[in-house]
């Protein structure tokens, strides 16, 4: 059996592979549909990132009704910066507490029982209620006395937004409407 004089003898007729050429225009391509799929994404992202904060401001709100009616005391929601006590603020954006006001101060107290914390919410420009909303009290009875109000969500980022509104009746129930700002 004979041998050829040099291993790559055989294989320069059968070579695979790419050349420089097709490997530039691979690249070009891909950068192009990358270029085209980022913008997307980010709306996307701001969409998402609006509609997580959406969803936890109003499982909570549902969760303070529940826990007053439960409890046969009046729950407070408020807003939050520090996760320990009530803020001087009326956008919700930077969190939020729910607790169990056992002394009627509508303030977290020691001895009272703190149901739910939630910290910042990314991507959210603001979340700020109609009259300067800062508190939403619950009766025993689960109604709201602070009356309606409507928080908007506002995300961050681009020049045509669109708008998650959380409308909140007397009775404590929460609906939820989208709208566009262009």
């Amino acid at each position: 059996m004979k041998y050829p004089s040099c291993p790559f003898a055989l294989r320069s007729r059968h070579q695979r592979g790419f050349t420089l050429v097709e490997l530039l225009v691979t690249i070009v391509i891909i950068a192009i549909l990358a270029t085209l799929g980022v913008p997307s994404f980010t709306q996307f992202l701001r969409n998402w990132q609006r509609d997580s904060a959406t969803k936890a401001f109003m499982t909570h709100v549902q969760l303070a009704r529940t826990e007053a009616i439960k409890t046969s005391r009046k729950v407070v929601m408020c807003v939050s910066t520090n996760g320990t006590s009530c803020a001087n603020s009326t956008d919700w954006k930077g969190g939020w507490l729910v607790f169990v006001d056992t002394n009627g101060d509508e303030s977290l107290s020691d001895g009272e029982t703190l149901v739910a914390v939630r910290s910042a919410s990314t991507g959210v420009s603001s979340m700020t209620g109609t009259n300067n909303t800062s508190k939403l009290v619950f009766l025993p009875n689960g109604l709201m006395s602070s009356g309606t109000t409507t928080v908007t969500v506002t995300p961050n980022g681009s020049t045509s937004l669109t708008l998650n509104k959380i409308a909140l009746n007397t009775v404590g129930r929460a609906s939820l409407s989208t709208e566009s700002q262009e």
